[in-house]
């Protein structure tokens, strides 16, 4: 039984959607007796480089990756609602009116309210209806028409979910702090 080192055979399948048999830098592997003594005449021998960049992009990421890029998300979600309430909170210790005896305005105006409530009331009832139904469709360009179901993507589920949460608190904040400006 014959080892080659520094090359890795990539067997694909499907019409080349998979790439399996590969190996990291320094792993052998035991040549199969017909393969002896041909090194090169298999068209799919590449470099190690080569195939780990083909596994990289073709099977997919470490789930550290994953598990950072979703750290950075909720964060930033937190982040971001602190500020929006301080931002709040800083509108409504002005006083009523400003040096020239004009109102303080709102976070938006009349129309700008009858919207944001509009949309904050769609996004209401798409988590209800989510957390009736257990699906979700999904928010976002690239994935159009999919539907994750809390049975078989529970995480991206509750992402969705969480969002969705996050936008009707965000945009009821904001018209509860409009109208406390106007109602002063």
């Amino acid at each position: 039984m014959a080892y080659e080192r520094g090359w890795v055979s990539a067997s694909l399948r499907d019409g080349g959607s998979e790439a399996t048999g590969l190996r990291m830098r320094g792993q052998r592997r035991a040549r199969e007796p017909q393969e002896a003594g041909t090194l090169s005449a298999n068209p799919c021998r590449a470099p190690q480089a080569a195939v780990a960049l083909a596994a990289i992009l073709r099977i997919g990421r470490p789930r550290y990756r994953d598990d950072m890029r979703d750290f950075l998300y909720y964060s930033s979600l937190l982040l971001l609602g602190w500020a929006w309430y301080r931002f709040g909170q800083k509108q409504l210790q002005k006083a009523p009116f400003d040096e020239n005896g004009a109102p303080t305005q709102g976070l938006v105006g009349p129309v700008g309210f009858l919207m944001t409530a509009g949309v904050a009331g769609y996004a209401l009832f798409a988590v209800l209806r989510a957390l009736v139904r257990g699906q979700i469709p999904c928010l976002g360009k690239g994935c159009a028409g999919q539907v994750y179901t809390l049975v078989a993507h529970a995480g991206t589920y509750w992402a969705n979910v969480l969002f969705l949460v996050w936008l009707v608190l965000a945009l009821g904040y904001g018209l509860y702090v409009t109208l406390k400006i106007w109602f002063r």
